[in-house]
């Protein structure tokens, strides 16, 4: 009960009080109609017509209400789980083997978020009206037809809480189980339409179908079982309430006429208010599996929201010296750098290059805390955690992910509390913000539709540079650009200099030339300048030759 009560949205409220007004127009208007059957004035006639305008424009103010409720609390979650996972365990930076899957999470994000925000905007108002308006009915019986056949059906009515809640703490483990299935049938879903192309090359469509027919069957085995439970609540809803209710209240009724002290008009005003007790609590029934269903997407979603984002000002802000003692790195069995020691001084450049299997990945995942190690990982002169590195470093992918919305939508991920102001001083310093049409309010598209392939690079480090990093690994940012785009921002990521650490790993050698120094990841790994690195038959010096021929 108490969580219904924390759910429950503050905007919900006008909802809830316009039920109360609507329930009373009606019930005002079965008493009118009881009084025009028995001709006790003409003003019934307008009383009528005036209460039924009032419960209709309350019904008109409720859909509108609810619907904006929706749309809004959609929004929130959606945002405020987004903003989580990319501060927590969805950090921009190349996936761990142990990740979670990226389908599942897709999943709570959009059709979870969906549900939730169904459950907060359409059943929690609602239901608490539902459960509460009859009361409103039984104090106009009380008060017009009989005192005591009030007093009865009050309390069948407040029995109704009772049993609801009952149901919904018996029915909690059965629909929290679907609710995962469900997540996870459908991540693995899209999962396997993003691999279709691949399955097909390799000839694996079978297994891809298999996928797809074993979490259908898995899918449509729970929902049968949460079904039937659901009609279970709706059969005993009937008969123990609606029917019920109904019938006590009709039997007292034709007693009450039969021994003359009821009017045939207030009979009648009686059967239309019984038809109002009816209404609420069968709606109840049928919306039963909404919150049911909708609490535990609820709590998924807050637990993703939890994670604390980046923010601008932390008061653990440093120059950003990167150093590395003794760092040696395993992925399994396999030993990738052993016994790495690296200085990289504030606000310079190191840049990274290799073969093949070299390990430059992977030294990106430590020094983003996504992979452990043996030795030290210090931040100016500090041993850190991973929770340390998570937060004051921030990787700019060759691929950034844009996700549907605006411009201010996405750069707010990296620091939600940011000004207008402040997301168009940064579009501005990657040379992004006079290319957008309508500035921060520009519309993209899903994966960044309607941007250039140099404008998404430079959105995505305009975001990464919102949470204000102390360092910034950039993963070949010019990859697969043209010399126009490349050369823009090869400018803008030379200007964070010297603000800003920077470790860019490169496949292009060519764009390491304004490097401070570069490790070169080699048996064994060395750290020099361009000039000495070029100066020296090695790695380096090879690759670049092969790169300019």
């Amino acid at each position: 009960m108490i969580s219904f009560w924390r759910d429950l949205p503050s905007s919900a409220w006008p909802i809830i009080i316009g039920y109360w007004v609507r329930t009373a127009a009606l019930a005002l208007v079965a008493v009118a109609v009881g009084a025009i059957i028995d001709a006790r004035g003409s003003g019934w006639w307008w009383t009528a017509v005036a209460a039924l305008v009032v419960a209709a424009a309350t019904v008109w103010f409720a859909e509108v209400r609810t619907a904006r409720i929706h749309v809004t609390e959609e929004s929130r979650l959606r945002r405020a789980a987004l903003i989580g996972w990319w501060a927590g365990a969805g950090r921009p930076g190349a996936p761990t083997p142990e990740g979670p899957r990226t389908g599942g999470t897709v999943a709570l994000l959009t059709e979870s978020a969906a549900g939730a925000a169904n459950y907060r905007a359409e059943f929690l108002g609602p239901t608490f009206a539902a459960l509460s308006a009859p009361l409103i009915v039984v104090a106009v019986i009380a008060s017009t037809l009989d005192p005591w056949l009030g007093l009865v059906l009050a309390v069948l009515v407040l029995a109704v809480p009772a049993v609801t809640i009952a149901f919904g703490t018996v029915f909690r483990s059965s629909s929290g189980q679907y609710r995962r299935i469900s997540a996870t049938v459908a991540g693995g879903f899209q999962e396997v339409l993003r691999c279709l192309g691949l399955l097909r090359l390799l000839g694996a469509t079978r297994h891809g179908r298999q996928v797809l027919e074993e979490g259908a069957d898995l899918l449509a085995g729970t929902m049968f079982r949460m079904l039937r439970k659901d009609q279970l609540m709706i059969i005993v809803n009937d008969l123990l309430f609606s029917a019920g209710l109904v019938t006590v209240m009709l039997a007292w009724l034709w007693h009450d006429h039969s021994a003359g002290t009821l009017s045939v008009g207030e009979v009648t005003a009686g059967v239309l208010l019984a038809v109002q007790l009816y209404e609420p609590i069968d709606s109840l029934g049928r919306t039963f599996y909404v919150g049911r269903g909708g609490r535990p997407l609820l709590e998924r979603l807050n637990e993703l929201a939890t994670v604390t984002p980046n923010s601008p000002g932390r008061v653990d802000d440093g120059p950003g010296e990167l150093e590395l003692r003794g760092v040696t790195i395993r992925r399994g069995e396999q030993l990738v750098v052993e016994d790495l020691d690296l200085t990289v001084p504030a606000g310079t450049m190191l840049g990274v290059v290799g073969p093949t299997g070299a390990g430059k990945t992977s030294l990106a995942l430590v020094l983003q805390g996504l992979l452990p190690v043996t030795g030290q990982v210090l931040l100016d002169g500090r041993p850190t955690t991973k929770e340390d590195l998570l937060q004051a470093v921030t990787t700019l992918t060759q691929r950034p992910h844009v996700f549907a919305g605006t411009v201010a939508d996405n750069l707010r991920l990296g620091a939600s509390n940011a000004t207008d102001a402040e997301l168009r001083e940064v579009l501005d310093r990657v040379r992004l913000l006079a290319e957008l049409p309508e500035g921060i309010e520009t519309r993209l598209g899903e994966a960044g539709h309607g941007l250039s392939g140099g404008q998404i690079r430079r959105l995505g480090l305009a975001r990464a540079l919102m949470s204000r990093p102390r360092v910034l690994i950039l993963d070949e940012p010019t990859a697969d650009l043209d010399r126009h785009n490349s050369t823009m921002l090869g400018e803008v990521i030379a200007g964070l200099l010297p603000t800003t650490t920077v470790v860019q790993i490169a496949h292009r050698l060519a764009t390491l030339h304004g490097a401070d120094q570069v490790l070169v990841m080699d048996e064994p790994p060395r750290v020099a300048t361009v000039a000495e690195l070029m100066a020296d038959e090695g790695y380096f010096r090879t690759a670049t030759r092969l790169e300019q021929a």
